[in-house]
């Protein structure tokens, strides 16, 4: 009996320590926080803004406001444009979409360059939050709205840059 016991205590010292070790950690071992917001990404049926962001972000993680004032459902994809590629080329590439998507053809997708993407998709007249790790370089937001084609980029915001 007293084995038993030994090792009931034994099993409930190790849960108790594993059960409250995150809890009351004043370590850098928590979890990463967000910063702060730092800006707001809004789409309208006249097209996409980007306010409040000024200047170069730190690398780490971002976290903007989304807001769908639409009366369809909104999405907001973040990602980095690779090098040598610039937001230039991506912007191009979100008109050769949209033309495809006038036209009625098939979504071109993402192109590859477009990577360490993170998203959010709103329902209509919503607000969440674009959150995501970023890293050195130049990022873009594509802004997704409803076409005859589905859901497909509207517009193009950014470039932010990250340093």
């Amino acid at each position: 009996m007293t084995y038993r016991r030994r090792l009931l205590s034994a099993m409930l010292a190790t849960i108790w320590t594993f059960a409250c070790a995150g809890s009351t950690s004043t370590s850098g071992s928590a979890a990463p926080t967000a910063e702060p917001t730092q800006g707001t990404v809004t789409r309208t049926d006249a097209g996409c803004t980007l306010t409040g962001v000024a200047g170069p972000v730190k690398a780490g993680y971002i976290t903007l406001t989304a807001v769908n004032k639409t009366s369809a459902a909104a999405g907001f994809d973040m990602g980095r444009i690779a090098e040598p590629n610039t937001f230039q080329d991506f912007a191009t590439y979100i008109e050769k979409d949209k033309q495809s998507a006038a036209a009625g053809q098939a979504s071109l997708g993402h192109p590859a360059y477009f990577t360490d993407v993170f998203r959010v998709q709103l329902q209509p007249s919503k607000t969440g939050e674009l959150y995501g790790s970023v890293r050195q370089g130049t990022y873009a937001i594509a802004c997704f709205g409803q076409t005859p084609s589905g859901m497909r980029p509207t517009a193009l915001v950014g470039p932010i840059q990250v340093q």
